[in-house]
């Protein structure tokens, strides 16, 4: 589990017996990770949500697929699971990371 939040950390670590890495995954090499089979992925989706306001400017984070797609092909999972608002799948970042598992 990767979380730039100490406290969602301090969480995973009550529940989980297994480790956690408190950082930003945009400044982590997933290299330094161990493999994995299974690889979870949650973009932020406040750019993507029906609730967000269409005044509000672009999110910094919205376009997030570039950083994921290098996990993708570094850690080599043998399934990858993303979850995100339906809006998502509207974003560049979506489609970069189906490239990356597809093409």
């Amino acid at each position: 589990s990767i979380d730039s939040d100490r406290s969602v950390i301090a969480v995973h670590a009550q529940n989980f017996n297994s480790r956690a890495v408190c950082s930003d995954i945009a400044c982590l090499d997933p290299r330094s990770l161990s493999p994995v089979d299974v690889l979870f992925i949650s973009p932020p989706c406040q750019q993507w949500s029906v609730a967000r306001s269409k005044h509000l400017p672009a999110r910094a984070d919205a376009e997030m697929g570039e950083i994921f797609c290098r996990y993708i092909q570094v850690l080599a999972p043998k399934f990858v699971f993303l979850e995100n608002v339906r809006g998502y799948a509207q974003s560049k970042a979506l489609q970069q990371i189906e490239n990356t598992l597809y093409g």
